[in-house]
């Protein structure tokens, strides 16, 4: 009897990705945004990005602040281009997408651990060496796992906006 399942743990994708080193899905929200983040651990360090399959320069404009800002937790474990992130966000524009995305790419980040990989693995060689703490304690410290709990405040009745009020007149 044939089987399909795969015969060894390691199985790559269609696009050639290493499933074996995936996550499961994480949610980072931030205003009226929400990011579900996969990421993948890709030998060959492209580390490439795609926002609702769409490439991320393509889908911020170019904005480099933005890339910079999706960057930011894996500069900060210096494992920048070791995995592919593919993203699916809805609501808000493109700052609370990109910062809805950025805290979903550090949960998903935080999730590793150094003990799954092999032994002989080179990037558990080059992770021992540049982190020598938990992922999550790092991310965490540089405040990357904080969810930002700030949005627009609602309009109440009788003024004009949440806070401005008509012009008021003595007589």
């Amino acid at each position: 009897m044939v089987s399909d399942a795969p015969t060894s743990i390691r199985t790559v994708d269609q696009s050639g990705r290493n499933s074996a080193y995936s996550t499961r899905p994480n949610i980072g929200r931030r205003k009226t945004s929400t990011a579900k983040v996969d990421i993948y651990y890709n030998a060959n360090r492209t580390g490439s990005m795609y926002f609702n399959s769409r490439h991320v320069s393509l889908y911020l404009q170019g904005n480099f602040h933005f890339r910079k800002i999706l960057e930011a937790p894996f500069l900060a474990l210096g494992i920048n281009g070791f995995y592919d992130v593919l993203v699916k966000v809805r609501g808000g524009g493109l700052r609370g997408q990109t910062e809805a995305a950025a805290l979903g790419i550090s949960r998903c980040l935080s999730l590793i651990s150094l003990k799954l990989r092999s032994p002989s693995s080179s990037l558990t060689e080059l992770l021992a060496k540049r982190v020598q703490q938990n992922p999550s304690t790092i991310l965490k410290k540089g405040g990357y796992l904080t969810r930002d709990p700030r949005a627009k405040e609602r309009k109440k009745y009788g003024l004009r906006k949440a806070r401005k009020a008509p012009q008021f007149s003595k007589r």
